[in-house]
């Protein structure tokens, strides 16, 4: 995170808190913020990054999407958030103080994405390397894309890259699923045939694979 904005930087900041618990123990995530906003001016691009945890706690209880940053702080660029715009600056605060949680998709999706100045006009989610078994419930996914086009933005679902000597094509049955519903897919199943040397670790790829 620190390397990537220091490449990314001014254009993007990161509204981050890392968390206390172990990496791999089931409390991972409990206490931890992974929010970026990237701004770039000159081409009126904006992408804004939201890490949703899909883990439970050790209670069971499913952790949920946080923002030390308030709404209305970003949406008003005021003291607490004010991120570059196409005309302005862009500044931010440390502060650790949750303004904003929920563990709810559709909450998330239509009370804070959606409620973003600009609005986006896309919404691109997956489920990545980490736990997150609702997702696959038809029921969960559904109601993702449900409030997606609730909200007036297009859905894209993004499969997830296989891990080093897959060698598996093929989407799991959830991912065909939220496939079929969604506006767009980006399939990325043909990660399966990615050299080894081109892995960085056991599930991300050195920069040439993400250009393809």
């Amino acid at each position: 995170t620190a390397s990537f904005g220091a490449i990314m930087s001014p254009l993007d900041v990161c509204d981050c808190v890392g968390s206390n618990a172990k990496r791999w123990s089931k409390k991972f995530g409990v206490d931890e913020v992974w929010n970026r906003y990237f701004r770039q001016p000159s081409r009126k691009n904006s992408i804004t990054f939201y890490g949703k945890p899909g883990d439970k706690n050790n209670l069971g209880v499913p952790i949920e999407f946080k923002s030390t940053w308030a709404l209305e702080g970003i949406n008003k660029h005021n003291e607490e958030a004010m991120l570059q715009t196409y005309n302005g600056t862009m500044h931010y605060n440390q502060s650790t103080e949750i303004k904003y949680a929920t563990a709810n998709w559709t909450e998330f999706i239509l009370d804070f994405v959606a409620q973003m100045e600009p609005k986006p006009t896309a919404f691109v989610f997956n489920q990545g390397l980490w736990p997150h078994e609702d997702f696959k419930e038809p029921k969960v996914y559904k109601s993702i894309i449900s409030a997606i086009s609730k909200a007036g933005m297009i859905s894209i679902y993004k499969t997830t890259t296989k891990m080093v000597g897959s060698n598996d094509t093929t989407l799991a049955p959830y991912e065909r699923g939220i496939c079929d519903l969604a506006d767009h897919c980006l399939d990325l199943s043909w990660t399966a045939l990615v050299p080894n040397y081109l892995y960085a670790d056991p599930g991300h790829f050195f920069e040439p694979v993400y250009s393809w």
